[in-house]
């Protein structure tokens, strides 16, 4: 008897299509192989499954089209050194009027970084931040200051943050199409993943 939906899924999948590569894509590859090793203890071999997150996913395609231009992938604790290093600098030039330097900037900097993501991987730029979109203008404006400042840094040091790497990935794809090959991408609701119905 299957353990929940998902594991009951994957093995139709695997009794479909025995020799095509199946991929499960999940938040983390831990999860993957926990899921994929529940599916070999319910009776299913797990030969051509594989588990892939988004980024990994990203990252096999964009990877050469990136190492062309002279890029490279940059880590996600990467990207937050990247910001507090940027957070630094223009606080030290005592230019921010929102945001204030403590000798611990930790939680600030960790806010920044989340939000300097989703802006990044929803293809907002420091230039396109709309006028009046927060309601402290300051906070806008040294929140610009700092989008600004991770973009320049990311092209003077030829690095490539998650927003970059899945933007390239899917100019890749839209221009070349899905890699060749029996293929099968399988992405599991959240539902699923806790095993219920």
């Amino acid at each position: 008897m299957p353990v929940n939906i998902l594991i009951s899924e994957l093995q139709t999948a695997a009794e479909r299509h025995p020799r095509g590569e199946k991929i499960l894509i999940v938040f983390d590859r831990a999860m993957g192989h926990h899921i994929l090793e529940t599916l070999v203890r319910a009776g299913t071999p797990w030969i051509n499954f594989r588990a892939e997150t988004l980024m990994s996913l990203a990252r096999e395609i964009a990877e050469g089209a990136l190492a062309a231009e002279g890029l490279r992938p940059l880590r996600p604790a990467g990207f937050q050194a990247v910001v507090d290093d940027v957070f630094n600098k223009i606080a030290d030039s005592k230019d921010l009027r929102y945001f204030e330097k403590h000798p611990v900037n930790k939680g600030i900097v960790e806010a920044l970084t989340r939000t300097v993501r989703e802006l990044r991987i929803c293809g907002v730029s420091s230039a396109a931040v709309p006028a009046g979109s927060l309601i402290s203008p300051e906070k806008e404006n040294d929140l610009k200051r700092i989008l600004a400042g991770v973009e320049d840094t990311l092209e003077k040091v030829k690095l490539v943050d998650e927003a970059r790497l899945i933007s390239t990935a899917l100019d890749i794809l839209k221009r070349d199409g899905p890699p060749k090959g029996e293929r099968r991408y399988f992405l599991p609701r959240r539902h699923e993943l806790l095993g219920r119905s």
